[in-house]
């Protein structure tokens, strides 16, 4: 929008900012970044003339976009900076958001409410928003929700403020509940671009998820406090009937919101410490994906010590912009 500083940034150093909406492609990443190379082309049509260099930069669903703009069109752009989560791709995005949401659904839940293949998103958002209200009304479902937060890779760091104390598990406890209740938001959406559900649980291990989460103290000390037995609950989570996922819609998912990691260009990926919406491990899931490819000289990524989605000042767009210009 040419009001977002961001955007008057751009300009008052020489470029021409252009953006697309996510209102027609929505959940379609291969959609979006077919959407961004004809918006390349209608500059060029319009200036008469190539830019010198071209640099794609996308934050949320944009950094989907971002990096699937790099696999598949490589040659159109000189570099790119993605940003805010995403890195794990569609797929690994929405499985970990059923890992939290299974969890608190099996432990607390009195009935099964629809995690995947929603019929109806408003009824699915209120039932896990009461479902969260129930879990913070009692000692035993905080100490269930924070289980669920640590297998999903959720955070206790509230967004825009400073990281709690160690000892401060109600403000680490209430900010992973906050998370939670919004992750089936627009699920019913993707799905139904799928053409199916995208996530399943078949085979998880909750238990070695739990041990990897770095939260496993925090959880421990929660059950100790509520004397609730934490063996007996991973065993239900294990003993769970699991979620399966629709075959032709995972190969949608991974075939435009999965990345092959082959970098043409100088990649700069940036990340918040925590993200209520995407696990900094996705992080990690990127970086594998480019090593294996044999891209790792192409790809630097960066972590904002802040919690929040997206919530990077200008000055930090600003030096992105600048560090991916200088290395082209």
């Amino acid at each position: 929008r040419p009001a977002d500083a961001r955007v008057r940034w751009l300009v008052e150093q020489g470029y021409a900012a252009a953006t697309r909406a996510r209102d027609i492609t929505d959940w379609d990443v291969a959609a979006g970044s077919a959407d961004l190379i004809e918006l390349k082309g209608i500059f060029v049509d319009k200036a008469g003339a190539d830019p010198e260099i071209t640099i794609v930069a996308g934050g949320s669903l944009g950094g989907l976009v971002t990096r699937d703009t790099v696999d598949e069109y490589g040659t159109f752009i000189d570099g790119a900076v993605p940003m805010c989560g995403g890195g794990a791709g569609l797929v690994g995005m929405w499985n970990h958001r059923l890992d939290a949401t299974f969890a608190l659904d099996v432990l607390v839940g009195a009935s099964p409410i629809e995690l995947t293949r929603i019929t109806d998103q408003a009824a699915a958002d209120a039932a896990l928003a009461a479902l969260v209200e129930e879990a913070m009304s009692t000692r035993e479902g905080r100490a269930r929700l924070a289980l669920a937060g640590a297998i999903g890779g959720v955070s206790g760091w509230p967004a825009g403020e400073p990281e709690p104390a160690p000892g401060d598990v109600e403000t680490r406890v209430a900010t992973m509940g906050s998370s939670i209740a919004l992750m089936l938001l627009r699920r019913s959406v993707l799905e139904a671009t799928a053409g199916g559900g995208i996530s399943w649980n078949v085979g998880v291990d909750y238990r070695a998820q739990l041990e990897d989460s770095g939260q496993h103290d925090l959880v421990r000390r929660l059950y100790a406090q509520a004397g609730v037995d934490l063996d007996a609950d991973l065993a239900a989570l294990a003993e769970a009937p699991r979620i399966t996922a629709d075959a032709a819609a995972v190969e949608w998912a991974r075939s435009g919101g999965g990345y092959h990691g082959v970098l043409d260009v100088p990649v700069l990926d940036l990340y918040t410490a925590t993200d209520p919406r995407a696990a900094l491990s996705e992080m990690r899931a990127y970086e594998s994906v480019v090593t294996a490819a044999g891209s790792a000289g192409m790809l630097r990524q960066t972590v904002v010590d802040r919690s929040g989605h997206c919530t990077f000042t200008t000055a930090e767009y600003a030096v992105a912009i600048d560090l991916v210009v200088e290395r082209v």
